[in-house]
């Protein structure tokens, strides 16, 4: 950092090496809690499109969103890819396969953190048609994950299992053990919250853990499957294990998150607990309230009604 700080940066040539430096410096900056972060960030952006390295600038564009979706500040993210994706259409920027992936999979990212679902739900399907057609796969498998849950959210059964095979067969295909993770959570997920069949989650679930272990995620999975089993005591034990994932910054992840909390509350409901059972769902409505209508919202809402009586 003390390195990037002493160099000139406002006389660097016009060159990729100088974006380069930017653009670490930038990121950097971020990192480091400094305010002028943005201002570097888009002298890096400025000199990429000067030398026509859009491929080069939409993966810094990536880092902006990120950034911004740290700070909730969705819309303002969306608006800033769009000026940038219009822009570089009126200046004809050509961009090889994995930019125009990454800038789609950001927009999707994005239409759907700011509810804009039937928007965010034709540029998945044609995002995923594009990589197929192209056989590049990158960012797919994210693809299929953000397809699985809103089908879910929709009760859209048959795509459900449709993504959930395809997700299946991509992990087996890449011998992850971090995918097949991922399927078993979206598995135990959706019988817990839309099928209510929580003695199929908790088979599935258990199956997690002897990949994984005790993690957030089976401690957010293992809590519903005991709640719905009305074990509110044991429910809560698990609840109480789960941790915030600070890579948790999509409106999807949060509203999962406060979700939890407002089990917590209803565990402390049937527990005859109400001072704790408001403490946690002020927690998990507070949280929630800027975010997009889900049924993960809605169950904060209702839980919240729940504590009044």
């Amino acid at each position: 950092m003390e390195l990037l700080s002493s160099l000139p940066l406002g006389s660097l040539p016009l060159s990729y090496e100088a974006a380069a430096i930017l653009e670490r410096y930038s990121r950097a900056s971020y990192f480091a809690g400094r305010g002028d972060w943005e201002e570097i960030y888009r002298q890096a952006e400025e000199m990429y499109t000067a030398l026509n390295l859009h491929n080069e600038a939409t993966r810094l564009l990536s880092f902006l969103v990120k950034a911004y979706m740290e700070k909730r500040n969705y819309n303002k993210a969306f608006e800033m890819l769009i000026e940038r994706k219009e822009r570089w259409e009126n200046e004809n920027a050509t961009l090889n396969i994995l930019g125009k992936l990454e800038l789609d999979y950001n927009e999707i990212l994005l239409l759907f953190a700011i509810g804009k679902y039937k928007n965010a739900k034709k540029k998945l399907e044609s995002s995923i048609s594009f990589s197929y057609k192209s056989s590049t796969f990158y960012q797919v498998e994210g693809l299929y994950r953000l397809a699985c849950f809103y089908a879910m959210m929709n009760a859209e059964e048959q795509d459900v299992e449709l993504y959930l095979k395809k997700l299946t067969l991509f992990g087996e295909f890449i011998d992850s053990d971090e995918s097949r993770s991922a399927v078993l959570i979206l598995r135990a997920h959706y019988h817990n919250k839309y099928t209510r069949n929580f003695i199929k989650a908790e088979q599935v679930i258990e199956e997690y853990y002897h990949i994984n272990g005790l993690d957030p995620y089976y401690a957010m999975e293992k809590g519903k499957s005991l709640f719905r089993a009305k074990q509110y005591e044991q429910a809560l034990k698990s609840f109480l294990e789960f941790k915030e994932i600070p890579e948790w910054i999509h409106p999807f992840d949060l509203s999962l998150m406060y979700e939890v909390y407002a089990y917590i509350a209803r565990c402390y409901i049937e527990l005859k607990e109400r001072d704790k059972a408001i403490h946690y769902s002020r927690y998990a409505l507070d949280g929630i309230k800027s975010l997009p209508n889900t049924p993960y919202k809605e169950f904060v809402e209702e839980t919240a009604q729940l504590v009044k009586r």
